[in-house]
């Protein structure tokens, strides 16, 4: 095939080419367009030589100094002027020799080498500084620059901070949001120096893991986290321990020797120990090595390695304590537990998270080993010991029924073990507890014997709180360890009953030695305290009076008066009791429901069943059932037996749904998943 000719204007052709000669002239004599090169000195961070301290970044876009993020006035291979506000700053940069240049940062002349790996956690001079640990509050000022590409970005970013106290359930959050750039500055409550996680999430629910840090209230951070290039560098009084944070993922760590899911022999968690403690000394080993290459490495970064990992093991073994028949470890691992365990009071209580379970979990080993709370929890096992004290006399037929009982427990035990259907476990454990009934009677009729509640009262005082804390003072030999299982121990009920403490509880806060946990418990008591108030106001706003239904005695006749007024609205019954359990369980859990359903116009019924009065108002105050759209009535017995009729009562609870007309639908929460339920309520709207 002939190929196919091209004509060209050759004049028009030259023509064209010297007029786009002119232009690109132009544009380059006038500024307008630019050649864009690579440089790395504006995509570079430096430290001093001497002192290994971070001192300045210079970015294509901005610079960082004097922890802050500053602008270019003007900008060279050898001299940068910075402005930040009214602020005007000249840099002369010399020529680089082995790594190195001459800084001239104002008045001040620095030698610098480039900062090539992720981190500067190597430092050329040692430091021996000891950890504060001072038990204060306090925010620690975090400002810094989370260096993203601006399809991350959009808008802004999201930076969180968690910390934890070691005597609460309680972690302490707090977040911010970035400005276009990436910049931010968070104020971050801690108590005395403590851990805390930080990491950032996107509009676009992009993910930031910016690292874990110590941080010490009253000082001022400045950080960059370079996203691209995985960078994390700290500036400012204390950035040096931040920075050498960045070294964990090389420093050596203590592998996970697993866990147990069901309940195993004694024999098996002293194998799985084994395990955990061979992987300890693995560590104690590998450290020496790991300190001894980074001989700089400050003594607080080693402390806390150390103390880190020591935790991290005590806390993987005593987390299998209470998989074990007895609910304890075996002699031998409880006691290597016991000699690393100890919490060390030249550090900062806060400072290791995993040092809060360890605690509670130790202590929890000493309670259930001690033979008086076996006392007072009525374990058939406890008898044969009270006998043998005097305190008891038991026949044989009494010690049949013990020794059967054991069995009984053996059984149910090989069963948790060994099943893993919950629906199949229920039913056979529900069949073994049948076979063992009549042993069962024997064993609370000693319960019930005068013999036994005198030995309680003898071994017990009535009051196991008063045995924890005799176990406390037996454990902990400095004031500090003491105070902060007893902290642990006012905490957590507060924490469960959302509760202000019983007048009978509240005498166990002035034995809490230690100011601050003290005091931090009078506080949460207080405005326990303070709640109260304002819950009963909440509560009377949302209860009805029976007198709203005075005289009728059909159930129909009752629920049609009571859902009158919300005539147009879908209504969400609930039938419950202050003594039902699953019913307060679910109740725990109301506020997801109504998340859910915030898009529909519903109102949410209680109706009690026998419950007394002072109780049925506590737990709608406890449970914050006390919402606007919430109607809660305490019927008569009879009324309430009709309504239940009504529905066709299955249990406690019971739920059903009535449409904008008042018409009845039955909803069985137990076997329709939420999807289904919100279905129906689209159906009725």
């Amino acid at each position: 095939m002939k190929k196919k000719e091209r004509c060209y204007d050759v004049d028009n052709f030259v023509v064209w080419r010297h007029i786009i000669i002119v232009l690109l002239l132009l544009t380059a004599s006038s500024g307008w367009a630019q050649k864009v090169v690579y440089n790395p000195l504006y995509n570079s961070s430096w430290r001093d030589v001497e002192t290994g301290d971070w001192i300045i970044s210079l970015f294509d876009d901005h610079a960082i100094y004097d922890s802050k993020m500053w602008q270019y006035d003007m900008k060279s291979n050898n001299k940068v002027v910075l402005v930040s506000g009214d602020e005007k700053l000249t840099i002369s940069i010399g020529k680089e020799k082995d790594g190195k240049r001459l800084f001239t940062i104002g008045s001040k002349k620095h030698t610098l080498s480039a900062i090539t790996p992720k981190s500067i956690a190597d430092y050329p001079i040692a430091d021996n500084t000891s950890f504060n640990t001072e038990l204060k509050e306090g925010n620690a000022i975090l400002s810094g620059w989370l260096r993203c590409p601006k399809e991350m970005i959009k808008d802004h970013m999201i930076v969180e901070a968690v910390g934890f106290n070691i005597a609460s359930n309680d972690s302490q959050r707090c977040s911010v949001q970035t400005d276009s750039l990436g910049r931010f500055e968070l104020a971050i409550p801690l108590v005395g120096t403590q851990e805390v996680i930080l990491f950032a999430n996107s509009s676009e629910d992009e993910f930031i893991d910016i690292g874990t840090f110590i941080l010490t209230p009253g000082e001022k951070y400045f950080m960059l986290k370079d996203v691209q290039s995985s960078q994390t560098l700290f500036m400012g009084n204390d950035a040096r321990l931040q920075n050498e944070l960045q070294l964990q993922e090389d420093c050596p760590f203590v592998s996970n020797a697993g866990t147990i899911e069901n309940p195993v022999s004694d024999d098996s968690v002293s194998v799985l120990a084994q395990k955990w403690i061979q992987n300890y000394d693995t560590f104690v080993a590998q450290s020496k090595d790991f300190f001894s290459q980074h001989p700089n490495l400050s003594k607080r970064f080693c402390d806390y390695i150390r103390a880190d990992r020591r935790c991290y093991v005590c806390w993987g073994i005593l987390m299998m304590h209470n998989k074990t028949y007895s609910q304890l470890l075996p002699p031998e691992v409880m006691q290597w537990v016991e000699d690393h365990s100890a919490l060390d009071t030249s550090l900062p209580v806060n400072l290791i998270t995993t040092m809060s379970s360890v605690l509670r979990n130790k202590r929890d080993c000493y309670v259930k080993a001690d033979p008086r709370m076996h006392v007072l929890w009525k374990m058939p096992s406890i008898l044969p010991w009270l006998e043998e004290k005097g305190m008891l006399h038991l026949n044989d037929k009494e010690h049949r029924a013990i020794s059967e009982i054991e069995k009984m427990h053996r059984e149910v035990f090989t069963l948790y073990s060994t099943m893993k259907d919950h629906i199949e476990l229920d039913d056979s454990v529900m069949a073994i507890q049948e076979k063992y009934k009549e042993e069962g009677k024997v064993i609370e009729a000693i319960h019930q014997s005068d013999d036994y509640h005198r030995a309680v009262e003898m071994l017990c005082g009535g009051d196991g709180l008063d045995i924890m804390y005799a176990i406390i003072d037996s454990m902990c030999t400095d004031t500090l360890t003491s105070s902060i299982h007893q902290a642990q121990i006012l905490n957590d009920y507060l924490y469960e009953e959302k509760e202000a403490l019983p007048k009978e509880l509240e005498r166990y806060i002035a034995l809490i030695k230690e100011p601050y946990f003290r005091n931090d418990i009078i506080k949460k008591n207080e405005r326990f305290k303070r709640q109260v108030e304002v819950d009963e106001e909440a509560v009377n706003a949302v209860i009805h009076p029976s007198s709203d239904v005075e005289g009728l005695t059909d159930g129909k006749a009752i629920i049609d008066k009571i859902i009158e007024p919300y005539r147009g609205k879908i209504v969400y019954l609930d039938v419950w009791g202050t003594w039902c359990g699953p019913c307060l369980r679910e109740l725990r859990h109301w506020h997801e429901l109504k998340d859910e359903l915030k898009d529909y116009d519903m109102v949410y019924l209680y109706l009690a069943n026998k419950s007394p009065e002072e109780s049925w108002k506590d737990i709608i105050g406890k449970y914050e059932l006390t919402e606007s759209n919430c109607v809660h009535y305490n019927l008569p017995d009879s009324q309430q037996h009709a309504v239940e009729e009504y529905i066709g009562l299955e249990g406690y609870p019971t739920y059903r749904v009535f449409d904008k007309q008042g018409g009845y639908h039955y909803y069985d929460r137990n076997n329709d998943n939420l999807l289904e339920f919100i279905k129906k309520i689209e159906d009725l709207n």
